[in-house]
């Protein structure tokens, strides 16, 4: 279920709220009815999207390059999963929130992580 909340913050400044599944999304973006409706199809319908398999890894891969995107690798239940979700939360709408949640992640923090522009 979707609502909408026009608010005005200061003095001819209006704010577009969006509620959906309990969480509150801002609306940042200009102030026309085609780049509204495309933003209010982009939301997710969770926070974190879960990777946990080969097709939803091709996914992940296949979106455009422009997309500002996050990923994080947690054990299932961790402190940091939780608080992962929370900032997810916060950012709904601007920034698309990965995961992939498995007990082997322990095996990872040995693991050297090299950034896209870093050299090996």
């Amino acid at each position: 279920m979707l609502f909408l909340l026009f608010t005005e913050v200061d003095k001819g400044e209006d704010t577009i709220h969006v509620y959906k599944d309990g969480y509150q999304i801002e609306f940042h973006g200009v102030r026309d009815p085609e780049t509204f409706v495309s933003w209010l199809m982009d939301i997710p319908d969770d926070p974190v999207t879960i990777i946990n398999d080969q097709f939803d890894l091709e996914e992940f891969e296949d979106l455009e390059d422009d997309a500002v995107r996050i990923i994080g690798y947690f054990e299932p239940g961790s402190a940091a999963l939780k608080e992962f979700e929370e900032a997810a939360e916060e950012s709904m709408g601007e920034i698309e929130f990965f995961a992939v949640v498995t007990s082997s992640v322990r095996s990872l923090r040995n693991s050297p992580l090299l950034m896209p522009c870093d050299r090996a």
